[in-house]
């Protein structure tokens, strides 16, 4: 069965009740990680807003101390991800360039991009990408 606005539903029967339990154990993991994948979405977003906080904040920082700042978070993977992004662009079908421009601009208005500074610059393949993860 197919419900039309959420993901299949399917049951599991008893007709073979070791392979029945086997199915429902193995459902059961694969339902445990798809929100385990949720929660670190969320975290994932709750770390990006924080060091886009920070960066908020550089401006009052001395240049040596920015620069040291500025090589820690070198260090560190560029990990952003853009789910809410991919599923508002593929409501309003917006091409994945147009949305990575707009993406990139705000990211650029907020103060996370600068000029000279290309690490958390979005581009055309990261939403293809999240996309395809939705």
């Amino acid at each position: 069965m197919k419900d039309q606005t959420l993901e299949s539903k399917r049951v599991i029967g008893g007709v073979d009740l070791i392979a029945t339990k086997e199915k429902r154990k193995g459902k059961k993991k694969t339902d445990r990680r798809q929100k385990e994948k949720r929660k670190m979405v969320k975290t994932d977003a709750d770390a990006a807003v924080a060091q886009s906080m920070e960066i908020l904040q550089l401006n009052t920082i001395s240049s040596s101390s920015y620069t040291d700042l500025i090589t820690l978070e070198y260090q560190s993977q560029n990990r952003l991800d853009f789910p809410t992004l991919a599923r508002e662009c593929d409501r309003y079908r917006i091409s994945d360039r147009a949305a990575a421009s707009f993406a990139s601009s705000v990211l650029q208005d907020i103060g996370i991009v600068y000029e000279g500074e290309t690490s958390h610059v979005v581009d055309r393949n990261k939403i293809r990408r999240q996309r395809k993860r939705l």
